[in-house]
């Protein structure tokens, strides 16, 4: 209100926000398809963010991370904690070391690893990530998924064995004990 000496004169200004509100609802209707499509992915989608000090941190996660890691009430904040700590001890120099390679060289992150679940089951997962350009801060931002394949390896692993020993008795096969010949005579 704007006090005159005809009186008091009230002054308003009157926008027409209907385009915005338009542009908001589009922008809320791509976020919550972009979220169901994350979300209905087997594994974890995620943007996990090295920063030029070293620093690792998560800035997404998909819902999955539960069910790979049986984390209740994922923290953003803790999420790296959480997750490293999960992979198992001999496998984690492995993690940290290709995560960093692929950091300076500004390459796709690509590394199997074993994790321990909180029921104390041990799952192999595939990590895979592709970089953003550097940010001026020197800090890269991946976009990545983590994925299950503990049946993928335990297939693997079986077949292997099957190809490398006898189905009656268990010994190893002419090839397998060739080839450990063969490497001992290297050696």
């Amino acid at each position: 209100p704007v006090e005159t000496m005809a009186g008091t004169v009230v002054a308003t200004r009157i926008h027409d926000i209907s385009e915005r509100k338009a542009i908001q609802s589009i922008v809320e209707s791509s976020e919550r398809r972009l979220r169901a499509v994350t979300n209905s992915l087997p594994g974890a989608v995620y943007q996990f963010k090295r920063t030029n000090d070293g620093e690792n941190h998560f800035v997404f996660m998909s819902v999955g991370i539960k069910d790979l890691l049986e984390i209740e009430q994922p923290d953003m904040d803790d999420m790296f904690r959480q997750i490293f700590q999960s992979i198992v001890p001999e496998d984690q120099a492995a993690v940290l070391a290709s995560i960093t390679k692929a950091t300076n060289q500004g390459i796709k992150w690509i590394h199997d690893f074993r994790v321990r679940t909180r029921s104390g089951d041990v799952k192999w997962v595939s990590g895979s990530a592709v970089p953003e350009p550097r940010d001026a801060d020197g800090s890269v931002l991946f976009n990545g998924l983590l994925q299950d394949i503990t049946a993928s390896r335990q297939l693997a692993d079986e077949l292997s064995h099957q190809a490398e020993h006898d189905a009656l008795t268990g010994l190893v096969n002419r090839r397998l004990f060739e080839k450990r010949v063969d490497a001992i005579l290297r050696a």
